[in-house]
């Protein structure tokens, strides 16, 4: 079966869109450690309702989670719009903050990994064959 240039330029797509942002995230033991790392933070509740935030923040002896969203105005200017929610202590289960490395690999890992499988199957004479191609 032959691989049509249609073909490798709807791969190459493919792939691209899988270098995409995506977050990975490590288990710490407690908010402080959270708060101190100033990253990304994803807090699992008792009551298993999941609440991301851009970084917590103490204030008043109290854990603050902070979002941040950018909507566009009437004139298409982005503006950032920033929300802040109370962590109640008593209620997390589970704290885990950005894990930097693995969040910067991976978008990059998984593609060429999938790309040279794809070069390996074409080389081999396989053929792409996905879809009815």
């Amino acid at each position: 079966m032959k691989t049509s240039i249609k073909q490798i330029v709807a791969y190459i797509f493919s792939a691209l869109i899988l270098f995409q942002g995506c977050t990975v995230y490590k288990s710490v033991a407690s908010l402080d450690e959270a708060y101190k790392s100033g990253t990304k933070v994803k807090i699992e509740t008792y009551d298993n309702q999941t609440l991301k935030f851009n970084r917590l923040e103490f204030e008043n002896g109290n854990y603050i989670g902070v979002k941040e969203s950018y909507k566009d105005d009437a004139f298409n200017q982005a503006k950032k719009d920033i929300i802040k929610i109370p962590v109640n202590v008593n209620d997390v289960d589970k704290v885990k903050i950005k894990d930097k490395t693995m969040s910067t690999i991976l978008p990059f890992a998984i593609p060429v990994v999938l790309f040279a499988a794809l070069l390996i199957g074409v080389a081999l004479g396989g053929g792409v064959g996905v879809g009815g191609f």
